[in-house]
């Protein structure tokens, strides 16, 4: 009777173990927390870790990634049940959505869904930069110049630098935005800017130097006139001169008299001459001429020039 009683005894043992093996429980509602990696994350590396919290009662975990998301699915990347709480993929560059769940045989928990971005420039190291404003050989007649770039992706911070003709470094500034403004003297100066990602410490590189000069010094007029004073001209008449080199438009007053009072013609002339409408023959017109440089800075007037037309 007491063998009876001992095997009795070791067969509801068993039994219960077995009972509670088979005995699931429910997860419907259980609540998981995720660790790794973060919504959103963009990541500048391939191997990218999930991880997340044990759930109590938990036996497996289904988890699924897809490119470049669920309800536009493209790409099933992975789709596994394990019993692990952290296991690590590869992944190629791209967006990605994955989730996560609890599954216990004939329950399972909803799924927790995330984004995710694999994109190796997030490494900034090796990438070029372009620069908007000011465009290179820009003449600028004031001493406040900005300087303007276009936002970069993944740069957080970026780096302006001032250098001379000879590309010798005179100062650099950073800023968090796209534009910059700075005071600088008269002269040529070079100048560039790149991009930084202050959360890995890369860089992009700088940019393309471009040449700019600050002239807020007025030009000479343009000299050497033709006719010269006091000719005698018949139509139809061309007027010409001399300007520098640093000069880029000139601008002309005929009047009838010297005063300059009764203007005949004006004219804005890009170039080094221009050819007039037919004047009244006997008459004598005055001419003068001022120049302005590549900067917008314009010079004092010429004195004025005579011209007679004859037939």
């Amino acid at each position: 009777m007491k063998n009876l009683n001992y095997y009795s005894f070791i067969l509801f043992l068993f039994l219960f173990a077995s009972c509670k093996d088979i005995i699931e429980q429910d997860v419907t509602h259980a609540k998981m927390n995720v660790l790794s990696p973060a919504n959103n994350l963009v990541s500048n590396s391939y191997d990218i870790t999930f991880w997340w919290d044990k759930v109590e009662g938990a036996q497996k975990y289904r988890l699924q990634i897809v490119k470049p998301a669920f309800d536009s699915l493209e790409k099933i990347a992975v789709d596994t049940l394990i019993s692990e709480t952290k296991i690590q993929y590869s992944l190629f560059p791209g967006r990605y959505q994955w989730r996560i769940r609890v599954e216990n045989g004939s329950s399972s928990s909803p799924f927790i869904v995330r984004n995710i971005k694999v994109d190796t420039n997030l490494v900034l190291t090796g990438q070029n930069f372009t620069v908007d404003y000011p465009l290179d050989q820009t003449y600028s007649g004031k001493t406040v110049l900005a300087f303007s770039w276009q936002s970069y992706p993944f740069a957080d911070i970026y780096e302006y630098a001032l250098l001379d003709s000879n590309n010798v470094p005179i100062k650099s500034k950073k800023t968090s935005g796209i534009s910059i403004t700075d005071t600088i003297a008269e002269g040529k100066y070079n100048w560039r800017v790149r991009g930084i990602n202050s959360g890995n410490n890369t860089t992009t590189l700088f940019s393309i130097t471009r040449s700019f000069y600050i002239d807020i010094t007025s030009p000479s007029f343009s000299t050497n006139p033709e006719p010269i004073d006091l000719s005698s001209v018949s139509n139809p008449i061309t007027l010409s001169w001399l300007h520098a080199n640093d000069i880029y438009a000139d601008s002309i007053i005929i009047a009838s008299d010297s005063n300059f009072t009764n203007t005949i013609q004006r004219h804005y002339i890009v170039g080094s001459s221009i050819a007039l409408q037919p004047l009244t023959i006997g008459n004598t017109y005055f001419w003068k001429i001022k120049s302005r440089d590549k900067a917008g800075n314009w010079s004092a007037f010429s004195p004025f020039y005579r011209f007679t037309i004859t037939p």
